[in-house]
C-alpha cells in the first residue's frame, strides 16, 4: 500500500513541479497567461492514466520493485504512455491549450522522481532489516512444500521472514532442512509457543479437497492464514482467480479481454493512431493507387477472408501486389521468395510493407488492432490447429498489422512453429508497454526486413 501511495505521490509531485518550472519559476518566459484550471483538468486525466498504466506494469508490486532496473524501466514506459494519452487528449479537445514544453518537463521530472522514490523505498526496507524486524511464518503442509516455500522466502531481500517450521497434514516421514513442529492437531500449542505472525497453508493439488477442513482448523487460532495457490500453475500459467457471476474461476489461459484498462487503452490508441495515419498517409496511398493502376491490370485492393478475434472471420484489405488469380488458389497458396505471381511494383510494396497500409481501415472498423498476431487464412488455421496444440490461443486477442513474431523476422516463408511460439509469447506477456515496443521496432526494422517478399 505504501508503494502504491508513493507512486501516486511521485506523479503528483512531478506534475506540479513541472508546472512550477514552466509557468511560475521565471526560468521560461511566458508569451500568454496560463489558465491553471485547464491544468487541474489535465492532472485529473493524467493521474487516471498513470494509475492504470502503473497497475498494468505492476509498479505497485513489491516483488517488481526489488528489481530496480526493471521497475524503473516499467516506470519510464508508464510515463511515456501517460504522456501519449495526454498528448492525444490535447489534440482532440481543442477547448484546452497545453504547453508542449510542460509535457516534456513532466516526463523528465517524473522519471527522476521515480528514481528517488525507489531509493526511499530501498532505504526504508534496509532500515527495517537493520532493526531486525522479521515476520515469523508457520507452514501447514508437507516437508517438500515447506522446503519450496522456505527457499522462495529466503530470496526476498525486502521483507525479512523467519520460517519457524511446518505442521504435517499427513503421516509422511520428515526429511529436509525445515523443522517439523508436529501435526495439524498440534496447531494451537505450536502457535502459543512460537507465536507466528503468518500461517501459510500449502497443500498439493491432490489434497485440495481438504482446504475447507484446513480453513476451519485455522479459525481456532488468532493468526492470519493464507492459502498458497502455486498449485494453480499446474492448470494455469498465471494462476489468476476471478469472479464469474459470483463463482470463483481460475483462468486456464491468460485472456487480455479481462483487463478493462488495457482494453480501453488499446482500443482508443488504435482508433486514434489509425485515423491520424490514414489522414497523414493519404497522399502516399493515392500515389500507390495510381502506380498500381499504371503498372498492372486488375483491382487496386486485394481482399481476402482471414480469421480474427475468437476465431471469427473478417475481410482483410491490402494493396494488390500480384497479378489477378483465382480466389481458391490464393486462399491455399503460400508466397515464396521470387514468386512469379508478384508484379514489379508489387515486390517493392511488399519489401517496404506499404502493401499493408489499407489495413488501417480494418483497424478503424474494429476487425484488427495495430499490434497482435497476424491473421491467417481459414485453410491454414485449420491446418496449423491440427499440428500445434495451442495454436488457437492466438485468437484470444485481435489480430494485428504487426506483431512480436514479425518484428523478430518471422514473416513470409519462415518457420511456422517458431512464429507460433512468438505469438504465444505475446499472448502471455501482453501489455501496453510491449505494444509500444513492437510499434517502435516495426518502424525501425519494417523497411529493411529480409523476409519481406
Amino acid at each position: 500500500m505504501a508503494l502504491k501511495a508513493g507512486i501516486y505521490a511521485a506523479f503528483t509531485l512531478s506534475f506540479w513541479f513541472a508546472f512550477w518550472l514552466r509557468f511560475r519559476s521565471g526560468l521560461v518566459p511566458l508569451e500568454l497567461p496560463v489558465v491553471s484550471r485547464d491544468y487541474v483538468i489535465l492532472y485529473l486525466v493524467a493521474v487516471v492514466a498513470w494509475g492504470g498504466l502503473g497497475r498494468l506494469l505492476q509498479l505497485d508490486h513489491l516483488w517488481l520493485a526489488s528489481e530496480p532496473e526493471r521497475w524503473i524501466k516499467g516506470g519510464a514506459w508508464a510515463t511515456i504512455g501517460t504522456l501519449m494519452v495526454v498528448s492525444f487528449g490535447a489534440f482532440f479537445f481543442r477547448t484546452y491549450s497545453f504547453s508542449r514544453l510542460f509535457i516534456v518537463l513532466l516526463g523528465a521530472v517524473n522519471v527522476l522522481v521515480l528514481v528517488v522514490t525507489l531509493r526511499i523505498v530501498v532505504m526504508l526496507a534496509q532500515r527495517g532489516q537493520k532493526r531486525g524486524d522479521k515476520i515469523r511464518v508457520l507452514i501447514v503442509g508437507d516437508s517438500k512444500r515447506a522446503e519450496e516455500i522456505s527457499g522462495v522466502i529466503g530470496t526476498n531481500s525486502w521483507v525479512r521472514c523467519d520460517v519457524l517450521g511446518y505442521l504435517a497434514v499427513n503421516g509422511e516421514v520428515h526429511r529436509g532442512a525445515v523443522p517439523r513442529l508436529g501435526r495439524l492437531d498440534d496447531l494451537e500449542p505450536v502457535c502459543r509457543e512460537y507465536q507466528p505472525d503468518e500461517i501459510l497453508v500449502a497443500v498439493p493439488l491432490v489434497q485440495l479437497s481438504r482446504v475447507a477442513d484446513l480453513k476451519r482448523a485455522m479459525a481456532r487460532v488468532s493468526v492470519p492464514s493464507r492459502l498458497v495457490c502455486d498449485f494453480l500453475k499446474e492448470v494455469s500459467s498465471e494462476g489468476i482467480i476471478r469472479d464469474f457471476f459470483g463463482m470463483p474461476v481460475v483462468e486456464l489461459h491468460r485472456n487480455p479481454g479481462d483487463s478493462l484498462v488495457y482494453g480501453l487503452l488499446k482500443k482508443s490508441f488504435d482508433l486514434t493512431v489509425a485515423a491520424v495515419l490514414l489522414v497523414l498517409l493519404s497522399p502516399m496511398m493515392l500515389l500507390i493507387v495510381i502506380l498500381i493502376r499504371l503498372t498492372s491490370a486488375g483491382p487496386i485492393l486485394f481482399s481476402q477472408k482471414r480469421v480474427g478475434l475468437h476465431g471469427r472471420p473478417f475481410v482483410l484489405h491490402k494493396f494488390r501486389t500480384m497479378r489477378p488469380q483465382s480466389q481458391d488458389n490464393s486462399d491455399i497458396t503460400w508466397t515464396t521468395p521470387g514468386d512469379d505471381r508478384c508484379t514489379a511494383f508489387g515486390r517493392l510494396l511488399r519489401k517496404s510493407n506499404l502493401d499493408e497500409l489499407p489495413q488501417l481501415w480494418n483497424v478503424l472498423r474494429g476487425d484488427m488492432s495495430l499490434v497482435g498476431p497476424r491473421p491467417e487464412r481459414p485453410f491454414f488455421v485449420d491446418k496449423f490447429a491440427e499440428e500445434v496444440e495451442s495454436y488457437n490461443v492466438r485468437h484470444f486477442l485481435k489480430s494485428g498489422i504487426t506483431g512480436w513474431a514479425q518484428v523478430n523476422g518471422l514473416r513470409g516463408d519462415t518457420s511456422i512453429a517458431k512464429r507460433i511460439e512468438y505469438d504465444l509469447y505475446y499472448l502471455t506477456h501482453w501489455s501496453f508497454a510491449m505494444d509500444l515496443k513492437i510499434l517502435w521496432l516495426t518502424l525501425r526494422r519494417g523497411f529493411r526486413d529480409r523476409n519481406a517478399y
